[in-house]
């Protein structure tokens, strides 16, 4: 399959034909990418600047890319909620599930989260998540419409967050 590489501590991706990634665990979905967002961080890794440089978590070579819309080609013998054909998108927070911060519902501060990009990521024709990380994406949205959820959901949980009362002024970048 075709991948988007981060093949060495410098500036820039290169295509490459790499081996399709497979199904290894249980738990395991293998997806046909459609769409992958880009994000802020993989500028930073594709410019390679002093952020990208100095991210110790960062294992190179890698495949980047965390915000992925596509179709589930096949799945683990433990997965229940997904078959072939079903449309998904990703939560880029690849979290344990068993740790406590996970069994008390605050997966975001997982104790051995991983962060899907950092590890084989999604700018490739395939990638393969643990089915809890896997959402299946509405009829009405198109798959283009599914990768940028995540960067959508982040803008909604601001405006939530933020005090704010009718008539009150906003500023949108």
């Amino acid at each position: 399959m075709k991948a988007l590489l981060k093949a060495k501590p410098a500036p820039g991706l290169v295509l490459r034909d790499l081996p399709n990634p497979r199904v290894q665990n249980p738990d395991d979905v293998l997806f046909k990418v459609g769409y992958c967002a880009i994000c802020v961080g993989e500028t930073k890794v594709y410019d390679w600047n002093e952020w990208a440089a100095s991210d110790k978590t960062l294992q190179i070579p890698t495949v980047l890319g965390h915000e992925a819309a596509g179709v589930v080609m096949e799945v683990g013998p433990g997965v229940t909620q997904f078959k072939p054909g079903d449309r998904i998108v990703n939560d880029p927070l690849i979290y344990c599930g068993h740790c406590r911060q996970c069994r008390e519902g605050f997966t975001n501060m997982c104790e051995n989260r991983e962060i899907y990009g950092k590890r084989r990521g999604a700018f490739a024709e395939y990638a393969v998540l643990p089915e809890r990380v896997i959402c299946r994406l509405n009829d009405k949205l198109s798959l283009e419409e599914g990768a940028v959820l995540e960067n959508l959901g982040i803008a909604v949980h601001s405006v939530e967050c933020a005090p704010h009362d009718p008539g009150d002024w906003a500023v949108i970048l």
